[in-house]
Parts: C-alpha cells; sequence; structure tokens
C-alpha cells in the first residue's frame, strides 16, 4: 500500500512540474505534408528471376496526432504519441507484358515514444521509435505471392517544435515506416 502511495505522489508531482514547464503535458494537432510510400517485389518469370526492386511513389497526405510529454528534468522530456495519416504516394510495377501491381494507401498507425530536449524555451528537439503500418488497396493484374492490404514494422523518426504562443506551435516532422513509407510532415500542435 505504501509503495502504491508513494508512486501516485512521485506521478502527482511530475504533473504539476509539467504543467509549468514548456512542451509538456497534453498535446494535440494536425498535419500535411509528403508521403512516400514503396514496397519491394522479386519478379520471376518460368521460375527465373526477372527483376528484384523497390517501387516508390510520393504524393500529398495528411493526419493527425496526439500525445504526452513529461518533464523529466529542466530540459529533457520523456512522452508517448499516436499518430494516424491518410494519402501519399500510389506505388505500381509494371512488369513485361503489360502485368501491373500496386499500392494505394487508406489510412496509416504510428505509435511511438519520444525522448525531447528543450534546446531553448521555444525550441523542443526530440526522436521517436514505436510501431506502426499501413492499410493499401491492392490493385493491378499481376499475381503476386504474399501481397497483404496491411504492413507494419518498426517506425523511427526526429522532429522539431517550436511554440508560437503558450498554447499553440509548428513542428517539422520526419517518420520512418520500415520497409512501408517516409513522412515529412509540417503540424500545427495544441497544448493543454
Amino acid at each position: 500500500m505504501r509503495l502504491i502511495a508513494t508512486a501516485v505522489a512521485l506521478f502527482g508531482a511530475a504533473t504539476a512540474h509539467a504543467q509549468q514547464a514548456p512542451f509538456a503535458g497534453t498535446y494535440a494537432g494536425i498535419e500535411a505534408g509528403v508521403i512516400e510510400h514503396h514496397f519491394y517485389l522479386d519478379v520471376t518469370v518460368n521460375d527465373r528471376p526477372y527483376s528484384s526492386r523497390y517501387y516508390r511513389d510520393t504524393g500529398f497526405g495528411g493526419g493527425g496526432f496526439a500525445g504526452y510529454d513529461l518533464a523529466m528534468a529542466p530540459r529533457w522530456r520523456i512522452g508517448g504519441e499516436v499518430e494516424g495519416t491518410v494519402g501519399g504516394g500510389s506505388p505500381e510495377a509494371v512488369i513485361r507484358d503489360d502485368y501491373r501491381y500496386g499500392q494505394s494507401p487508406r489510412v496509416g498507425y504510428r505509435v511511438t515514444g519520444r525522448l525531447g530536449f528543450v534546446a531553448t524555451p521555444t525550441l523542443l528537439l526530440y526522436g521517436k521509435g514505436g510501431y506502426g503500418g499501413n492499410r493499401y488497396r491492392l490493385t493491378g493484374n499481376a499475381g503476386v505471392q504474399d501481397a497483404h492490404g496491411w504492413s507494419s514494422s518498426f517506425v523511427v523518426g526526429a522532429g522539431a517544435e517550436w511554440r508560437v504562443t503558450d498554447h499553440a506551435g509548428l513542428r517539422v516532422d520526419y517518420t520512418h515506416v520500415d520497409n512501408s513509407s517516409h513522412q515529412l510532415m509540417l503540424g500545427v500542435p495544441i497544448r493543454f
């Protein structure tokens, strides 16, 4: 019982400190930018290798995010974030004899932990890592083994957030979902 009371007291103290510290507490926002989707395809003809390469396409995308940052020290923040995306490029493989295979993005998700450094009172630099994926609509007439509408893998990324006011800011965020997508987004985080 004493352990639970101590944990609650520490969490309460950290939360109270987070509300006074810059770049701490709950936030949510919207974002827009470019999302590059890609897939790797091994093509065989009559059981012989024909082509093996990545197929990529970049397009406009957007989404939303929400998270929480906790002030662990005067300049260090630790937290977590969830993000949803839509849009981006629709890569397509054009194989000989007019056989085609494509992946058109529908939605994406990312769940990440963040570690941030408050470089100035108005600038937060952060790195992130976690898990995520994308949902695709598969198109084309080529028979592709192991074709799946979902892709998922580890996520890594980094970004910077500038405070414009006490509650609103701008951020630049890069995210890589392994074997699936890259994205570079400009966002507007609102801190509560």
